[in-house]
């Protein structure tokens, strides 16, 4: 009976779409990591633009005419200074750049201080000299560096997994298969996977696994028979069908 399905199942490219229900799970994830996405983008362009103003930005003196101390989370006390500059005939403002304790207990409204301004793409942007220049530049460097291997991380999981696995279910190879064992694991979310057998279109028998979703793993049993679709140039790269989060519209 399952040779029979898989033959008349149709032939590359399918069209194909997700299950109702699995396309909520990533869209959530998806829009809530797009900010997150920018601000790595921002950092890690933020590295050389720093470089860039503290080596070739002009000598400009700003004037503090805002200082509030506050209080971190952490119970350490910073202040946070506004000033304004003047720079290629333009005065510009700047809010809310935070300042050491140490530093701004001493500093007063009307103060005066040293730095660097340069236009990048239209918009100014001014650095105080007393700033460690490689200090600073390194440890910005550092962070964007550790956020953005995160962020690449969750863009893989979250956007290149699902569409790889959309593009297989249009494209691939089908064969008869079984079912032959589950396994769930249990942590801050449970992973579903299912273990089968299938024969390429070579007459090589394959093994392979794929994680599922919670409907497909109870759907699911041992000896089971399943439609494989499998990457051709990688036959353990495969979905099981009948219980994946896809459906392929019958051949016409």
């Amino acid at each position: 009976m399952e040779e029979v399905f898989t033959a008349q199942f149709p032939s590359p490219p399918r069209v194909v779409r997700r299950k109702a229900g699995t396309g909520c799970a990533l869209m959530f994830p998806r829009l809530f990591m797009l900010p997150h996405v920018i601000v790595g983008i921002v950092t890690l362009l933020a590295v050389p633009t720093r470089w860039y103003v503290y080596h070739h930005g002009a000598h400009v003196q700003a004037i503090i005419h805002k200082l509030e101390r506050r209080t971190s989370r952490k119970g350490g006390d910073f202040y946070v200074v506004g000033w304004h500059y003047q720079f290629d005939g333009r005065e510009y403002s700047e809010e809310y750049e935070s300042m050491a304790e140490s530093e701004g207990s001493h500093a007063n409204i009307g103060d005066q201080i040293d730095g660097r301004a340069a236009a990048i793409l239209g918009h100014a942007m001014f650095l105080r000299t007393s700033l460690d220049i490689r200090d600073d530049v390194m440890r910005l460097g550092v962070w964007s560096l550790i956020w953005n291997c995160f962020m690449l991380a969750a863009v893989y999981v979250i956007w290149v997994v699902p569409i790889r696995w959309r593009l297989l279910a249009k494209n691939g190879l089908t064969s008869s298969g079984r079912i032959t064992g589950r396994q769930e694991r249990k942590g801050r979310g449970s992973t579903y996977t299912l273990f089968y057998t299938f024969e390429t279109i070579n007459g090589h028998t394959i093994e392979a696994r794929s994680t599922v979703s919670h409907e497909g793993y109870r759907a699911a049993f041992e000896g089971a028979p399943v439609t494989v679709i499998y990457d051709p140039r990688r036959p353990k790269r495969s979905l099981p069908y009948e219980f994946s989060d896809f459906i392929v519209s019958p051949a016409a």
